[in-house]
């Protein structure tokens, strides 16, 4: 995947095997332009359409698979509901109307050749979305001329919109499971010390903006979800949330449209509305915060305002600024401090672009906390100043092009980045895009680095003494 769109890593586990991870994703109002096409000289051609208000349908003819996706995101703002939301579609994988159980949703997607059903939720910015993702054999390798198209997305129907209900709302019992595993499922984020550090910086560096809420929600507001709240949001994001239907196989469009269309047909809708896209904000003063817990290793993370938003004409300068300071075995974060100064177990880069920021994550040894803070603000300087060779920018532009080129295989991925980039008001274009990266130039790179500073640097250290900092409980 592209250096700048980092996967999510928590994920609802699929019914069946192949479930690759998708982002959060959101497009602009599909009223205003009901026809068009985006993604132009990429593997996918999608065309658009809007099927009612708030819900639009994307659509690629691809021919060169024999399975066919269908991607459905309900997106909403990123609010204190994330963690309502993010159980929704738990309760629904539970079980619908006609299959009041997950042995007996396993059991169907086993009788259509081995469907593969997924949910997910996730954050794109400060966007959250609720994702159902099924993939399915194409009926041209079925036996004879048996059909199970139309069964299977009216399986999908039936998983979102008539659930397993008990008098008007989910089953109590279903729900008090559901949030046992999901409270499960937010405390392991501590088990994985490299993640929760970098959530513990983006909620320091982001804390009065949405971003800071990790999109599976918080322990603490579980207790007052009931089946009546869950079912209620449930209902809410049929009718409210912006809702986006992909599809990509091979399929002509007139026939995938006529397929697709009934999927959430019937259903009332009220779409809500959205806040604006944030604006780039400016550091403030660099802050450290050290928090302590039972742990052998230290973990450093960084957060940069980098002020290049999405559409910015400087962010192929940015992104391939970052590949030269972090992305690659090549980069200076691996070569300087990791090999060359053995400060860091690790040391990576990466871009939150819907933010306009920068993070780098790193493990280290408390002792050598100042040493590789101060050696990893040199590397960034050293790209800010283009004090980089021509053979690290060279490498880094044609590790980039072969990260976009890997995307053409993967029609999920090219979902991913169509709305992803539709999300931050840019239409996806691979073919631009792999041309901008490869024209950029030692000036561009300094260019977009001149405007990155330091916002919060988070030490979560081991429970002993610690440098001197602004110190936080954990």
């Amino acid at each position: 995947m592209p250096d700048d769109l980092p996967l999510s890593p928590l994920a609802r586990a699929p019914l069946a095997p192949g479930d690759p991870s998708l982002r959060a994703l959101h497009a602009g109002d599909p009223a205003a332009n009901p026809s068009t096409e985006t993604g132009a000289g990429t593997g996918a051609t999608f065309t658009t359409r809007a099927l009612a208000p708030g819900v639009t349908l994307h659509l690629n003819t691809d021919a060169r698979r024999k399975t066919n996706l269908v991607n459905v995101f309900f997106v909403a703002p990123l609010g204190d509901d994330a963690t309502a939301r993010a159980l929704i579609p738990n309760c629904l994988m539970r079980g619908t109307r006609r299959l009041p159980s997950l042995p007996a949703l396993t059991r169907e997607t086993e009788r259509l050749y081995g469907a593969s059903l997924s949910t997910d939720v996730r954050k794109v910015g400060e966007r959250h979305a609720i994702q159902f993702r099924l993939e399915f054999v194409n009926d041209r390798y079925l036996p004879g001329e048996e059909s199970i198209l139309d069964e299977t997305i009216g399986f999908l129907r039936e998983v979102i919109t008539d659930p397993h209900l008990v008098e008007g709302g989910f089953d109590p019992g279903f729900v008090d499971g559901e949030k046992e595993t999901h409270r499960r499922l937010i405390e392991s984020l501590l088990n994985d010390k490299r993640a929760f550090a970098v959530q513990r910086c983006v909620e320091l560096a982001c804390a009065d903006e949405p971003f800071h809420r990790h999109e599976q929600g918080r322990v603490e507001d579980l207790p007052a979800l009931d089946a009546a709240v869950l079912t209620a949001r449930w209902r809410a994001m049929l009718s409210e949330d912006e809702t986006h239907i992909y599809f990509s196989g091979d399929l002509p469009i007139d026939q995938a449209e006529a397929r697709l269309a009934p999927l959430l047909e019937g259903i009332e809708r009220a779409p809500a509305s959205f806040p604006p896209l944030p604006a780039p904000r400016s550091a403030g003063e660099p802050r450290e915060v050290v928090e302590r817990m039972q742990i052998q290793q230290a973990k450093l993370v960084m957060s940069y305002r980098t002020e290049v938003g999405f559409a910015d004409p400087g962010v192929p300068g940015l992104v391939v600024g970052n590949g030269v300071l972090g992305s690659f075995p090549h980069s200076k974060l691996f070569v300087n401090v990791r090999e060359g100064a053995s400060l860091c177990y690790y040391a990576s880069s990466f871009l939150e672009r819907s933010q306009a920021m920068m993070f780098i994550s790193s493990g280290i040894e408390l002792a050598r906390f100042e040493e590789a803070r101060d050696l990893i603000g040199v590397q960034i300087a050293d790209v800010a100043a283009g004090r980089f060779s021509d053979e690290e920018l060279t490498a880094t532009k044609v590790a980039l092009e072969s990260r976009l080129r890997m995307i053409d295989d993967s029609p999920a991925a090219l979902m991913d980045i169509d709305l992803s980039w539709l999300l931050n008001g840019v239409a996806a274009d691979l073919t631009e895009y792999r041309r901008r990266i490869a024209a950029v130039t030692r000036e561009d790179v300094v260019a977009a680095f001149a405007k990155v500073r330091p916002d919060v640097i988070y030490l979560l250290a081991p429970e002993e003494p610690v440098p001197s900092g602004e110190e936080a409980s954990s």
